[in-house]
């Protein structure tokens, strides 16, 4: 053998007269996998082609010298030499052999030595053919697992590009996200330059504030001072009024004491009519609600009788104020005269239902004229 080349597509296998090239069938791992299997069929086919060769050649050979020596005996001879390894003829006729025959005899002999030749070596050419073609069976068992690997690589392609557009959404998502806070950025240097604006419109419009306020306090000082003027005025005014209504008052003829005025009249009515020309003054008729205010009406009613507000009129026994005030019994018994009231019924038929003063209290018929008593309250009075 001459050459042997071996790499990962093919192996080649040279000699002097052929050469023999191994191809893979295909690079897919279903129509490699099957290859190993095949070597040794390979190796076989390789010694029958040579031994079918060889007995090709020997048959031409023999047919060779047939036709050449005319007859059968000197070719059979020629031929036992050429196998005795003989260059010379055998105890034969020697004259029946022409010498340019022995000479073409001779070199198909030696052409016969160089094929047997040959032939022995081939035995360790197909042996060093059978380690390639291990090798080369490897190297395929291996290009198989690369490409098992390529395959389930291959297969993972759809997925990846599934990844791949995925991933492509994402950096388009990102990219408008980008996009956004470019545009936000902008807004918010945008506020930014608004806010440092109001802040300094603010700031403005606090010292303005605090400016007003301060006018403001001055002003409400002002008028502080300007009400407390004219509540000074009006005070004195109104204090000048109710002095000047007060003795008109007491011209008049009403009387003070304890924050009350009381008009003592000289005329005389019914209880009826004299309380009419108290409502007409703005008061009432007297109400007694303390000692000493019995003791002041006293004073002045010593001499005659004189109307009071105190009336059981439309209920009998059932004392009231004609001002409103409430009754008190229990302080009021000791300011009636002894065995009063005692509700006489005079000729005329009436009852005694309303209460005149003299030192004490006595019940008397309505109609009967008398002095009369009224009373109301100072403010009231200088209203």
């Amino acid at each position: 053998m001459k050459e042997a080349v071996a790499n990962g597509t093919h192996a080649s296998f040279c000699t002097d007269s052929q050469c023999v090239s191994l191809h893979p069938r295909g690079m897919e791992s279903a129509a490699v996998a099957p290859a190993a299997p095949k070597v040794p069929r390979l190796a076989q086919a390789m010694l029958a082609f040579v031994a079918v060769t060889l007995a090709f050649f020997l048959v031409a050979l023999f047919v060779v010298v047939l036709q050449r020596s005319g007859t059968e005996d000197p070719s059979l001879q020629l031929f036992q030499a050429a196998a005795g390894g003989d260059n010379t003829t055998s105890s034969g006729d020697p004259e029946s052999l022409h010498p340019s025959r022995v000479a073409e005899v001779q070199e198909a002999l030696q052409m016969l030595k160089v094929q047997v030749e040959n032939t022995s070596t081939w035995s360790v050419e197909i042996q060093m053919l059978k380690c390639s073609v291990d090798n080369v069976s490897s190297q395929i068992q291996m290009l198989s697992g690369h490409l098992e690997h390529a395959n389930a690589d291959i297969q993972m392609i759809p997925v990846l590009n599934e990844n791949l557009k995925n991933a492509n959404k994402e950096i388009q998502v990102l990219k408008r996200g980008l996009q956004d806070g470019a545009a936000l950025k902008t807004q918010v240097r945008t506020l930014g330059g608004s806010l440092q604006k109001a802040s300094a419109d603010i700031q403005r419009l606090q010292g303005d504030l605090r400016s007003t306020r301060t006018l403001t306090a001055q002003i409400q000082e002002k008028q502080n001072e300007l009400e407390t003027l004219r509540s000074g005025f009006a005070s004195q005014e109104q204090l000048q009024r109710t002095q000047n209504e007060l003795l008109k008052l007491i011209l008049n003829g009403w009387k003070v004491y304890n924050r009350h005025l009381y008009y003592f009249s000289d005329d005389k009515k019914s209880w009826h009519g004299a309380e009419q020309f108290c409502v007409s003054q703005g008061a009432h008729l007297a109400s007694v609600t303390s000692a000493g205010e019995q003791k002041f009406l006293t004073m002045s009613t010593s001499a005659s009788y004189h109307w009071i507000g105190l009336t059981d009129r439309g209920r009998e026994g059932s004392w009231r104020w004609v001002d409103g005030t409430p009754f008190n019994a229990a302080q009021s018994t000791g300011f009636w005269d002894p065995n009063q009231p005692d509700n006489w019924q005079h000729k005329n038929g009436q009852t005694e239902d309303c209460v005149h003063v003299e030192q004490k209290w006595n019940d008397m018929d309505c109609g009967a004229t008398y002095q009369w008593v009224c009373k109301k309250p100072v403010a009231q009075g200088l209203a």
